[in-house]
């Protein structure tokens, strides 16, 4: 199960007051981030569409602070069609924490790199925050 963002739930305002700026500096304009301008166009190609690609201002990296963006990245995040929260489960089985998190601390395979070594990380820390928030 997955659902759309419901702006003003506690999940969706942590989401954009505490993992917007953590996408950002972690996951965006070098990987995950696609320019605002062009990614309806992007998602809407072949094979793009369930990634895990977030709209982002190309000149400063960062996600734009549009109603549309912002609720674009949240469902990006949790899954949308592609779900990466797993509601009936315990937090630390959800693919939203286990692909960026090291495999040797239980994560899985992610493209390029491990973004948290470890669970103890603060990044990691705050995504998990956020699942359970959505789960709850």
């Amino acid at each position: 199960m997955s659902r759309q963002a419901i702006t003003g739930s506690a999940s969706y305002v942590f989401f954009e007051q505490k993992v917007l700026p953590l996408l950002e500096s972690r996951c965006g304009a070098t990987c995950h981030g696609v320019d605002a301008n062009t990614y309806d166009a992007f998602i809407s190609e072949g094979g793009n569409a369930g990634h895990f690609h977030f709209p982002i201002d190309r000149a400063t990296g960062l996600i734009p602070r549009t109603p549309k963006s912002i609720k674009t990245a949240f469902d990006t995040a949790i899954g949308g069609s592609s779900p990466r929260i797993e509601y009936g489960a315990a937090t630390h089985f959800s693919p939203l924490l286990r692909h960026p998190l090291a495999e040797e601390y239980g994560g899985l395979p992610h493209h390029g790199m491990a973004v948290f070594s470890t669970t103890e990380d603060e990044g990691y820390r705050t995504l998990k925050e956020l699942v359970a928030k959505e789960i709850a």
